[in-house]
């Protein structure tokens, strides 16, 4: 019963996001934003791809390759995009929702004092997932009340998310390996001791 939901909840995401970038890769190159056919392909390739990568235990660079591939393909199709522009924003994208569902899990991780990083099929993981796809929700419904941006003003305020993940994701692979060392005390007694004072009896030498 279990695995079901785990799948179909599995399933609902990986179509949210692949539907999320075709609505991205629209705004960025000025075309007609998508609708009820580019919602199908995502969520079809969603239901394609999520009961392999779940039940084949596929490693995550194959899913993201093939996440990129079909974002690609059917953008391109449904809306006849340049195509080198769709796989560039594609793989851009597909990267930055990787590296912010790692660090989700490992905000879970932290927060619940795991042992390790949770799973994405288990209760845990299905959190931070759901709670990193409400964002991209939230993002997509509140760009779409904004007025659309100048194209070098968009890729900089969607390449603007990316950088703290190559600053986290070291840190926290980093945490992982190095066990907690917590600092000595240090107690600060106040008033502060004054610096020594020459004495004016004695004479100062000074060099020829």
């Amino acid at each position: 019963m279990m695995v079901s939901v785990f799948l179909c909840s599995n399933i609902l995401t990986c179509g949210i996001h692949q539907f999320a970038g075709m609505f991205l890769i629209c705004r960025l190159l000025s075309v007609r934003e998508p609708d009820r056919a580019c919602a199908a392909a995502a969520f079809s390739g969603a239901l394609l791809l999520s009961p392999a990568v779940f039940f084949l235990k596929f490693p995550e660079f194959y899913q993201m390759a093939a996440e990129i591939l079909w974002l690609t393909f059917w953008i391109r199709r449904l809306r006849h995009t340049d195509a080198r522009m769709s796989l560039f924003i594609s793989i851009y994208y597909t990267i930055g929702i990787f590296f912010w569902q790692f660090l989700f899990l490992a905000g879970i991780g932290i927060l619940f004092c795991l042992p390790s990083l949770p799973d994405s099929a288990g209760g845990s993981g299905q959190i931070a997932l759901w709670a990193l796809h409400l964002v991209i929700l939230f993002l997509m419904i509140y760009s779409r009340t904004q007025e659309e941006p100048a194209r070098p003003n968009a890729f900089w305020m969607v390449s603007s998310p990316i950088f703290p993940d190559f600053t986290c994701c070291p840190s926290f692979c980093c945490a992982s390996s190095l066990p907690f060392i917590p600092l000595p005390p240090f107690p600060i007694r106040f008033p502060l001791p004054r610096p020594p004072t020459l004495s004016p009896s004695l004479p100062l030498s000074l060099p020829p």
